[in-house]
């Protein structure tokens, strides 16, 4: 139910960005991507483990572009449950988690000689929700700050691959205590711009 609520928020969000983007007669984009998550780790006041399993994610973002160079948004990020054993709860292991984060975007082009190819470096700061359930059901769970910085490139106004690192806060609720979660992870994504 969480996740259905995030993904109709971050919907209205989406098309308030694009009747904002109108209203100014600002170029506005779409952007769909599917990345592969890698090189993860979470840690938390009851334990730390190197997340050796890739998972995928899929995102969208929708930008506005203020200038040639500049152009900020909203997006949201939809991740492949984590299979992951090893984390010890009481009375059960933790074999899944996700987290669905909510966001603000800035891209910045960085100025190159070709035509065809751009660079920008990306920065995102939001909010995530978090998930996780064990084989004996759910956890109570809250979500926190959501952050992450990268760098991409831009083949001719349309494909792009973005390289970058965030980090998902949490807390998860075991023996009436919350207790802290972080999942910090790698992703290597590619995509489609769609100018509209």
């Amino acid at each position: 139910m969480k996740k259905i609520l995030s993904c109709l928020l971050s919907a209205t969000l989406l098309l308030l960005l694009v009747v904002n983007a109108a209203w100014a007669r600002s170029e506005f984009t779409l952007v769909g991507k599917i990345g592969m998550d890698g090189a993860g780790k979470i840690v938390s006041d009851i334990d730390s483990r190197e997340i050796e399993d890739e998972s995928l994610s899929l995102s969208f973002e929708g930008l506005c572009n203020l200038n040639r160079r500049i152009s900020m948004g909203m997006g949201f990020e939809l991740q492949e449950d984590q299979g992951y054993l090893g984390l010890p709860i009481v009375n059960g292991t933790l074999t899944s988690f996700n987290f669905t984060p909510i966001y603000g975007v800035i891209r910045c082009a960085v100025p190159l000689e070709s035509r065809r190819v751009k660079m920008f470096c990306i920065g995102k700061i939001g909010v995530t929700d978090f998930d996780a359930t064990t084989s004996l059901g759910s956890f109570d769970t809250r979500g926190g700050l959501y952050f992450g910085a990268g760098l991409g490139l831009l083949y001719r106004q349309a494909f792009l691959v973005e390289l970058d690192y965030s980090v998902h806060n949490g807390a998860i609720k075991v023996l009436g205590d919350y207790y802290d979660v972080t999942y910090s992870k790698l992703t290597l994504a590619c995509g489609f711009n769609f100018n509209l």
